[in-house]
C-alpha cells in the first residue's frame, strides 16, 4: 500500500504525479485555479500577489487571488453607483426641477443646475429669460418678490420685495394707467441681484448670460404676445417703437432682440450698476422724460427684506411674503375657503357652482385689503382714498425652482399689466406701469401729493455700497405695532354670505379642542407668551395711498406650502399674478383632487381686481351646456371672451425623493427636470 501511495515520476513529460489525490485535498482543489497565466495576465497576476503576500507555492493563491479581485470589483462598481447617483442622469434620482411660462428659459434654469448651480441660480437666470421670450409680462422694467426656502433646515431664507417704488419727489401730475406718468423704478435687476448675492452658487455672468443669448439667437414667438397686442392703445408718441416691435409679429416666428441682448449682456459683465447708474439709466430716463423718475431714485433704488408669514391650511403651512405682495390675502381666502367645509365628493356637475362659491368667499376679503393693505414701512394716511376701480388687472410671470439640496424658489414679476406702461426703451425693454396700482386714479386725474409722508421703521433695512446688498436688522421695537397693540386674529368671515354648501365631512378636520389658526410671522415672536400678531395684512396697519418712496399693493404671490410635521412630506412650490387665483389652485390641490396636474389644470373663476364680478375661464364655459351657462350668469358669473389671457399657476411639488412639476398649459410653458 505504501508503495502504491508514492509519486513516480513519467520520464517523458517531466511531470509528478499523486497516486492519491486525496492526501491534500486543499492543495488539490487548488490546482485547477493555478493555471499558468497568459501572457497578457502575467503581469497583473504577479503584482497582487506580490502585493498581498502571496507566493506561488502557497494554499489556495488563486481562490485568494479571485477573493481579491472581486473586493477590487465591488468598491469599483460601488463608487460607480454613488457617481452616477450624484452626476448622473435625473431619474435615478431627481436633481432638481424648473417650471415656468417657457420651455426654453425652464431649460435653461436646468441648465444653470447642471452646471452646479442652485435653485437660486436657476430661478434667477430662468426669470431674466421671461423677460426676453414674454416682453409683454415681465422684464428688466418691472418688479416682484421672490421667496427662498431651505427645507433641510426648515426656515425662510428670503422674502424678498423688489416691487416697483415711486419717485421720492412727486410732480403735481398724477400717475396714469400707461405713459410716463404711470412708470415706478424698476425693481427688477436690483432684486435679482440681491438674491443671487446672498444665496448664488455660480458667478453674476454665468446666470444672466443665457438670457442674452437667446435675446441675440433669436427665440419662437409665444401665442399669448400675439394676444396681448389687443390690449394695446392706439399708437402714440409713447408707444410708437412698442408698436413698431409687435405689431406684424405671429406665433411662431423667429423673434431676436438684439437691443435687449446688449442691455442684458451690459447687466451680466457691470451688475446693477449698469442699469441704475449707467447707460441703461440714462435710456430709461429719457424714456420717461418730463415724469418725476429722476436719476437719484434709480441710484438710489434697494430691494426689502420684508417678513414671511404663514398659517395651517388642510395639514400644510402655507408660506407667504407679507405686504405688498398678495400674499396676506391668499392666507385670508384660504380661510374662507376653510370656512365652506369642501369635499372630494362634489360631482363633476356642480364644479362651476363650487367654483362660484368659492370665489363668493374669496371675495369677501377684497374691500379689507384694499381699505387697509400696502407698503409696511409706511402708516395709513388720514384720509385714505376708498377707489379700487381704476387699479389695473395684476399680470405676471412665475418662476419655480427646486434643487438637490432640498432649496425651494418661488419668483413672481412683471410689468404690472400687459406692456406695462407701453414705453419701450432704445435697450430694448418695456417699462412697468406700477403707479396705476395705487388708489383711485384713471388717466387724465390731476392731484396735488405735497407734502410730508407719514414713514415709520421697517424691521430690516437694506443697503448697497459697491454691488454688494447687505441687510442690517434693526433692534425689536412697537414702532410697526403702534396701529394694532392688542393681538388680533383673522376672524373666520361668514359664510353665509355665499351660497349654501352641504356639511360634509372634509379630508383634514380641526380636533375638538383645536382652534383655528391664526396668521403668524414666520418663526420671529414664535416662542414668545407675549407674540404680538400680525394682522390679516401684515405687520402695519397701512394703506395704498401714493407716498414718494412708497410700493403699491400687487395681487402677485410667491408659495412655499409644506405638509405640516412631515419632513419627506409633500412639499409644493408654486405661485402667480393672482391671489385669488392661486387659492383656488391650493384649494384644488390639497382638498379636492390631490394630483398636481390636474389641479393647475382645471377650470378657475377670475375676480375683477375690485373684486366687483366673477368671469369663469372662456375655455371651460363654452363646454357647458346652454341651460348650465345661464344658471351660472343670473347668478352673477360672466363668460370670459377669447381675449382674455388668464394668469399661469406653475408648480414643482416633491414627496420624499420624488420630484414631479408641471408648467400650466395656460402659459404655454413646458417644466424642465434634471
Amino acid at each position: 500500500m505504501d508503495t502504491i501511495r508514492e509519486s513516480t515520476t513519467v520520464a517523458d513529460t517531466g511531470t509528478s504525479i499523486n497516486s492519491d489525490p486525496y492526501t491534500r485535498p486543499e492543495r488539490a482543489e487548488s490546482i485547477p485555479l493555478k493555471g499558468a497565466p497568459s501572457s497578457s495576465s502575467s503581469f497583473i497576476t504577479r503584482f497582487c500577489q506580490n502585493c498581498m503576500g502571496f507566493a506561488d507555492d502557497d494554499a489556495g493563491d488563486g481562490l485568494k487571488f479571485i477573493i481579491v479581485t472581486f473586493f477590487i470589483l465591488s468598491v469599483a462598481v460601488t463608487v460607480a453607483l454613488v457617481a452616477q447617483i450624484y452626476q448622473g442622469d435625473f431619474q435615478v434620482v431627481p436633481h432638481g426641477s424648473v417650471a415656468s411660462d417657457s420651455k426654453d428659459c425652464a431649460l435653461i434654469g436646468t441648465d444653470v443646475l447642471k452646471k452646479g448651480g442652485n435653485a437660486v441660480d436657476a430661478a434667477v437666470a430662468t426669470t431674466f429669460c421671461m423677460g426676453v421670450v414674454n416682453p409683454h409680462i415681465t422684464g428688466l422694467g418691472g418688479g416682484g418678490f421672490i421667496l427662498v426656502y431651505d427645507h433641510r433646515r426648515q426656515e425662510v431664507l428670503e422674502s424678498l420685495d423688489f416691487r416697483e417704488a415711486a419717485p421720492q419727489a412727486l410732480s403735481t401730475v398724477s400717475p396714469e394707467m400707461i405713459g410716463p406718468y404711470s412708470v415706478g423704478v424698476p425693481g427688477l435687476v436690483s432684486g435679482l441681484f440681491a438674491a443671487h448675492k446672498a444665496h448664488g452658487k455660480l458667478s453674476w455672468q454665468e446666470v444672466v448670460r443665457p438670457a442674452a443669448n437667446l435675446a441675440k439667437s433669436g427665440f419662437l414667438v409665444p401665442s399669448s404676445l400675439v394676444t396681448a397686442k389687443a390690449h394695446l392703445n392706439l399708437r402714440s408718441e409713447s408707444n410708437a417703437r412698442l408698436h413698431d416691435l409687435v405689431d406684424t409679429l405671429e406665433a411662431g416666428q423667429i423673434l431676436k432682440l438684439p437691443s435687449l441682448a446688449y442691455s442684458l449682456e451690459l447687466i451680466a459683465r457691470e451688475g446693477p450698476t449698469a442699469f441704475y447708474n449707467g447707460s441703461i439709466a440714462l435710456e430709461i430716463l429719457s424714456a420717461v422724460q418730463g415724469s418725476s423718475l429722476t436719476e437719484a431714485d434709480l441710484f438710489s433704488y434697494q430691494p426689502l427684506a420684508r417678513e414671511s408669514l404663514h398659517e395651517n391650511f388642510y395639514g400644510f403651512d402655507i408660506i407667504v411674503p407679507g405686504a405688498p405682495s398678495g400674499g396676506p390675502l391668499l392666507l385670508a381666502a384660504l380661510k374662507s375657503i376653510q370656512a365652506l367645509n369642501l369635499t372630494n365628493n362634489i360631482g363633476e356637475e356642480s364644479t362651476p357652482l363650487l367654483l362660484f362659491r368659492q370665489a363668493q368667499a374669496i371675495q369677501q376679503n377684497y374691500a379689507a385689503f384694499y381699505a387697509e393693505s400696502g407698503d409696511p414701512n409706511f402708516s395709513a394716511a388720514s384720509n385714505p382714498s376708498t377707489a379700487t376701480s381704476s387699479l389695473p388687472e395684476t399680470v405676471a410671470s412665475h418662476v419655480a425652482a427646486v434643487d438637490l439640496n432640498d432649496l425651494y424658489v418661488s419668483v413672481v414679476s412683471g410689468h404690472n399689466s400687459l406692456f406695462g406702461s407701453q414705453i419701450l426703451t432704445e435697450g430694448g425693454f418695456v417699462l412697468n406701469n406700477a403707479l396705476a396700482s395705487f388708489d383711485g386714479f384713471t388717466s387724465g386725474t390731476k392731484k396735488n401729493y405735497a407734502g410730508a409722508s407719514s414713514f415709520t421703521k421697517p424691521s430690516s433695512i437694506t443697503s448697497n455700497t459697491n454691488n454688494t446688498t447687505k441687510v442690517i436688522n434693526l433692534p425689536e421695537d412697537d414702532i410697526l405695532l403702534d396701529h394694532h397693540t392688542e393681538a388680533t386674529e383673522v376672524p373666520h368671515l361668514d359664510a353665509s354670505v355665499a351660497l349654501p354648501l352641504e356639511k360634509k365631512n372634509s379630508f383634514h378636520q380641526f380636533g375638538e379642542n383645536q382652534e383655528p389658526s391664526v396668521v403668524k410671522r414666520h418663526k420671529r415672536f414664535e416662542n414668545s407668551e407675549s407674540e404680538p400678531r400680525a394682522t390679516v395684512w401684515g405687520s402695519s396697519v397701512a394703506n395704498n395711498e401714493l407716498v414718494g418712496g412708497k410700493r403699491p399693493i400687487s395681487l402677485a404671490v410667491p408659495v412655499v406650502a409644506i405638509e405640516s410635521g412631515h419632513i419627506c412630506g409633500r412639499r409644493l412650490v408654486l405661485g402667480g399674478s393672482d391671489a385669488s387665483i392661486v387659492a383656488q389652485v391650493l384649494s384644488q390641490l390639497l382638498v379636492l383632487d390631490g394630483n398636481f396636474i390636474s389641479s393647475i389644470e382645471s377650470p378657475r373663476v377670475q375676480l375683477s381686481v375690485s373684486g366687483s364680478n366673477f368671469s369663469l375661464e372662456q375655455s371651460y364655459a363654452t363646454s357647458l351646456s346652454p341651460v348650465r351657462r345661464q344658471q351660472l350668469v343670473d347668478l352673477g358669473l360672466h363668460m370670459q371672451s377669447a381675449t382674455v389671457l388668464n394668469p399661469s399657476v406653475n408648480i414643482v411639488e416633491k414627496a420624499g425623493d420624488v420630484l414631479n412639476s408641471h408648467s400650466d398649459s395656460r402659459g404655454d410653458g413646458v417644466a424642465s427636470r434634471f
